[in-house]
């Protein structure tokens, strides 16, 4: 779900080992999306700091990894920033604070741990706009333009969908957090995609 959906969301309890999991996935999307620019925000930065602490632990033990991350160094701790290089993609983790120190950053997937305890409008306003342009806009206007140009001459959806399947998901937003109350803003978005899911498609 993680690799191929836009907007996944990690819903599990405490100890479900969300956080972990999410270091594995911002190693593996870095490594094997060489490119990626990926940022971890919490509702705190010392969220951010439990991904960054089993990333450098996962690194530590794996020779692949070391050897991809070559001379950059490992993991590289700020007093208000973290972030490590694997070849041409990097890991970042911020603190979020009011939202005006993270203005301006950009992002090829955002990953947003504990999500119910980030403030939604500093979330919308401030951080969201991260995923807002593409690694290679260019390239993306160009499939898109050539997906269009094949379905006017009659080619199968399934042959379309495999074509822009090739180009990637595109920009992502991967929410995560513990179950709460339906009232907080992660639980309305849980309420809306669980209704796009169940419609089927069906618009009306």
């Amino acid at each position: 779900v993680l690799w191929h959906k836009k907007f996944p969301m990690l819903i599990m309890t405490r100890g479900g080992s969300k956080t972990f999991m999410l270091a594995v996935y911002a190693l593996l999307r870095a490594l094997l999306h060489q490119g990626s620019k990926i940022v971890v925000m919490g509702a705190g930065f010392r969220q951010a700091k439990h991904v960054f602490r089993y990333i450098e632990e996962l690194c530590d033990a794996s020779p692949l990894l070391q050897e991809a991350i070559g001379h950059d160094g490992g993991v590289k701790w700020g007093s208000d920033t973290v972030s490590i290089k694997i070849g041409t993609s990097t890991i970042r983790g911020l603190p979020i604070g009011d939202g005006s120190k993270v203005r301006g950053e950009r992002a090829t997937h955002l990953l947003a741990d504990e999500f119910a305890s980030i403030p939604e409008s500093i979330f919308d306003h401030a951080v969201a706009p991260f995923t807002s342009v593409g690694l290679d806009p260019a390239a993306k206007a160009n499939m898109m333009t050539f997906v269009e140009r094949l379905r006017t001459m009659g080619a199968s959806e399934s042959l379309l969908q495999s074509i822009e399947a090739s180009f990637g998901i595109g920009n992502q937003i991967v929410y995560s957090g513990s179950a709460c109350h339906v009232g907080n803003h992660f639980g309305k978005r849980y309420g809306v995609a669980k209704m796009i899911i169940q419609s089927g498609g069906d618009r009306e």
